[in-house]
């Protein structure tokens, strides 16, 4: 099975990651990419303010073993 992302941003919620997101937005790439972190909320707020409304978003808690796995399973 092939992955469907290339990457994974996860801590998307905080500074640097709201920063990553606009830069990643921003890029004339094909890269396969979402975003990822503990809360759906902050998630969607942070995808919004970066002007990246299309990017899959992806809630996994770093406490979650199971999730932090089946997180990683999706990416290259």
């Amino acid at each position: 099975m092939t992955q469907p992302y290339d990457l994974i941003l996860y801590g998307a919620t905080g500074f640097v990651g709201q920063q990553a997101i606009t830069y990643l937005a921003n890029q004339p790439t094909k890269l396969r990419w979402a975003i990822a972190g503990r809360s759906e909320a902050k998630l969607l707020a942070s995808r919004e303010a970066a002007g990246a409304p299309d990017v899959p978003i992806i809630v996994a808690d770093a406490q979650d073993d199971a999730a932090l796995a089946k997180l990683a399973a999706q990416t290259r």
